[in-house]
């Protein structure tokens, strides 16, 4: 007895396709979005160590940060880099300004929400890097931007985990750490004891600022503020 064997009518093909279009469609960005999301959190980790151990060498070799009346213009800043920089592997030392476009985005950094906040690009105030994982470094002496418990921070350091690319947004790429004396040491903004920028009034959202976003992510290892 033979069996007749028939394939897909041109029809039926491209029905299929069709469904196999739209599968895609829907899920290749969510996979890309965790990806992006995993990808996020895992920098932000490497940078926040490789931060902390820098301080904490430089302070070993060269006495407590507290020491040097750091202050918050341009030479606070050189004062910041001439302690922290030879404890950094840094690829390229574009000092307090960046001229050519390699150190800082030249256009103006982003809130979560999208309100425009800040350009570091030629603000002297900020000494910028970049290490050799690719991640920019904007170094400062006392950050009026944050504080902790009640305690002024010695320097405030931001960082932008991917460098001029966009979107140079807080809580996407652009983060913020402070260093405080004491023992307190190095910390993410956004901390709950940092009453002006808790990641609950200033990263429950992307209708928020963004700027405590930098706890949030190391705390939850996620970014679903992104989703709310």
């Amino acid at each position: 007895m033979y069996s007749l064997r028939r394939g897909f009518t041109l029809s039926e093909t491209i029905i299929t396709l069709g469904i196999i279009g739209i599968v895609a469609a829907l899920t290749i960005p969510n996979l890309f979005h965790v990806y992006k999301e995993k990808q996020t959190v895992t920098k932000l980790k490497a940078v926040y160590s490789i931060l902390s151990n820098a301080i904490r060498t430089a302070e070993e070799e060269e006495g407590e940060f507290s020491g040097f009346n750091i202050r918050s213009d341009e030479a606070g800043a050189k004062e910041v880099a001439k302690h922290l920089l030879p404890y950094l592997k840094v690829a390229i030392d574009c000092g307090t300004l960046a001229p050519n476009g390699n150190c800082a985005p030249k256009d103006t950094y982003l809130e979560l929400n999208g309100k425009k906040r800040i350009g570091y690009f030629l603000n002297p105030t900020y000494y910028k890097l970049v290490l050799l994982n690719g991640v920019h470094v904007y170094l400062r002496g006392p950050d009026p931007l944050t504080s902790y418990n009640g305690k002024h921070n010695i320097l405030g350091i931001y960082i932008d985990i991917n460098g001029t690319k966009k979107p140079n947004q807080w809580g996407k790429d652009l983060f913020h750490f402070m260093y405080l004396a004491d023992g307190i040491g190095l910390v993410p903004t956004g901390h709950p004891y940092e009453r002006g920028h808790s990641y609950k009034n200033s990263c429950s959202s992307k209708f928020h600022t963004g700027i405590g976003c930098t706890y949030y992510v190391l705390k939850f290892k996620n970014m679903n503020y992104l989703k709310k």
